[in-house]
């Protein structure tokens, strides 16, 4: 560890290199990923010794062989991404529920991909993407059978719309930017209208104002299109969840964004990850039919579990959870719905369940809104797109050298 002495002095590239057990090409890349500030002095550029030493402790940690913690075994994977700690989840150091309310998922994108806000006024980049990869994505979606999950359209429409980008290999930050801003804009624009929604889209207009419409028939006020704006901020990133781990593998191995978006939406899929909102829309629809009592017993016979409730990494409550109930409570929600919301959320407290879920928000959001089948996997995988290309571009910066081994127990 590092003494009082030391704390004051700044150390040189080479040190650094030395310190942490990287060539100095991986500092230059801790530097370009905000992990090091460096300043200039007589000898060049220098770095704080104990901010080096916290880098250092947490390389160490992370690569750790077998360690276990909260939420299981980790990798070798060191990121300036997300922090999640004390029961708060951070992008880069800021509050992610506090950003979901003051900032648009746009500028929560361009956060998480660059380390700085963006300004999105006036900014047309989002507004659709490529024509030509929205007219095939819209072709391949159109065979699709009807209906089709929104979840299910995502993944074939990324990859016909990686086709027709000849710069999808192209690796470097602001082509990678430009590449997500495309492949987010089309999964959202290849979307088929609900109702007499068509008349209602706002050509330009942000990525939860164009998505709304897509997701239910019921109009797009502001507090609505608000709510799910923040929704698609709130998800999207959170460390190595199962999907990101694997984009992030995906990455790290030179996977082009196309490649690494598909694999996300490939492990996402599972019921018990981007899915699983699904399942606490249907214990929802069940509490309005059958009462919540009834509703929640049919879940404990069958598998002894409620979803929507209760977060690993979260032992006193999954903040996301806490923020998109209390946004849902606020809107104009039909009577019958609210109670059902309501008299769940109330039994769940009564009986010891944990706190709700990002998957109750979600599911509460959808059930509330009137949204389509898979409305929630939807929301899921558009916001969490930004975090699969954020994990993509660390890995792109300076990969992770590692190679997975398995546990042998066959014949030999």
């Amino acid at each position: 560890m590092i003494n009082n002495a030391e704390r004051r002095l700044r150390l040189t590239t080479a040190e650094v290199a030395k310190r942490l057990g990287v060539k100095r090409q991986s500092v230059y890349a801790y530097v370009s990923r905000g992990l090091l500030s460096p300043e200039r002095d007589r000898r060049g550029s220098t770095f704080d010794a104990a901010q080096v030493e916290r880098l250092a402790a947490t390389s160490r940690r992370a690569a750790a062989a077998g360690r276990v913690g909260r939420g299981g075994p980790t990798l070798g994977f060191v990121t300036g991404i997300t922090l999640i700690e004390d029961g708060r989840l951070f992008y880069r150091g800021e509050d992610a529920v506090a950003s979901s309310v003051e900032r648009s998922f746009e500028e929560v994108a361009g956060w998480l991909w660059t380390a700085s806000w963006p300004s999105t006024s006036g900014d047309s980049s989002w507004n659709g993407g490529s024509p030509e990869s929205l007219r095939l994505a819209k072709f391949a979606a159109s065979v699709l059978p009807d209906p089709t999950m929104p979840a299910d359209r995502f993944k074939v429409v990324v990859a016909a719309a990686a086709t027709v980008d000849p710069w999808r290999h192209h690796l470097g930050p602001d082509s990678v930017i430009s590449t997500a801003k495309t492949i987010i804009s089309t999964m959202v624009d290849s979307l088929p209208v609900t109702g007499r929604n068509a008349r209602r889209i706002q050509a330009g207009g942000g990525i939860a104002a164009r998505l709304w419409p897509r997701l239910t028939a019921l109009v797009a006020t502001p507090a609505r299109v608000d709510m799910l704006d923040s929704a698609l901020a709130l998800v999207a990133d959170h460390e190595l969840a199962a999907s990101t781990l694997a984009a992030r593998v995906a990455a790290a191995f030179g996977a082009d964004p196309y490649a690494v978006v598909s694999t996300g939406l490939g492990a996402a899929a599972g019921a018990l990850h981007g899915a699983n909102s699904a399942e606490v829309v249907a214990l929802l629809d069940d509490a309005l039919r059958v009462g919540p009592g009834e509703a929640m017993a049919q879940r404990l016979r069958r598998g002894g579990v409620v979803a929507g409730f209760g977060q690993v990494l979260y032992p006193d409550g999954d903040p996301r959870g806490r923020e998109l109930v209390r946004r849902v409570s606020e809107l104009d929600l039909p009577l019958r719905r609210r109670a059902a919301i309501d008299a769940v959320l109330g039994l769940a407290h009564e009986r010891g369940l944990p706190p709700p879920s990002v998957d109750f928000g979600l599911a509460a959001l959808v059930f509330g809104q009137s949204m389509i089948p898979g409305a929630g996997e939807a929301i899921f995988t558009l916001g969490r797109t930004a975090g699969w290309i954020a994990h993509a571009m660390e890995e792109y910066a300076s990969r992770t050298d590692f190679r997975v081994r398995a546990s042998y127990v066959g014949p030999r």
